[in-house]
């Protein structure tokens, strides 16, 4: 589903902080998850796409990102997706504040670790990954982690079409 802006698919959110987290004990930010994935899949990303290409050090304004043409993972094309990037912040940073509150947990790894450029490098993946995410929850993708790259890799299909 498609949502036009941030207002329409919190509408029938209980309790929404300023960083647009949904309060229902998900570690982490369903709405921009969301809004990422419907980008990612809507096949008019505004950059290049790369899953091992993760610059940190890296403090550039999502304006200038915007027109830099360089390429971007799955957290770096959030500011495409409307999901504002400040100046002072790297992109580690960004995608704590944005998506996922920890770069350790399972579920930012899942979605946006490198790992993932030599299993699916492609948006659409990225989207299928945070999508399952959103579908199963912290649990579930916690189960897939533990089981290791080599699992991933095998049942990649399967995990992502469940």
């Amino acid at each position: 589903m498609k949502y036009p802006d941030k207002t329409e698919l919190l509408k029938n959110a209980t309790e929404v902080t300023s960083e647009f987290f949904v309060k229902n004990d998900e570690p982490f930010n369903r709405a921009n998850l969301t809004m990422l994935a419907d980008y990612l899949e809507s096949e008019k990303l505004r950059a290049r796409f790369h899953m091992g290409q993760f610059q940190d050090g890296d403090i550039i304004s999502w304006r200038d990102a915007l027109d830099c043409g360089t390429v971007g993972c799955a957290v770096g094309h959030g500011p495409y997706a409307g999901i504002p990037k400040t100046t002072s912040e790297g992109w580690g940073a960004y995608s704590m504040r944005v998506f996922i509150p920890s770069k350790s947990d399972d579920a930012w790894m899942f979605c946006f670790d490198d790992v993932w450029a030599h299993i699916d490098n492609s948006p659409q993946g990225a989207a299928k990954r945070i999508r399952y995410l959103l579908k199963h929850g912290s649990d579930a993708v916690e189960e897939i982690m533990d089981k290791g790259v080599s699992y991933m890799q095998e049942n990649y299909s399967e995990i992502i079409n469940a």
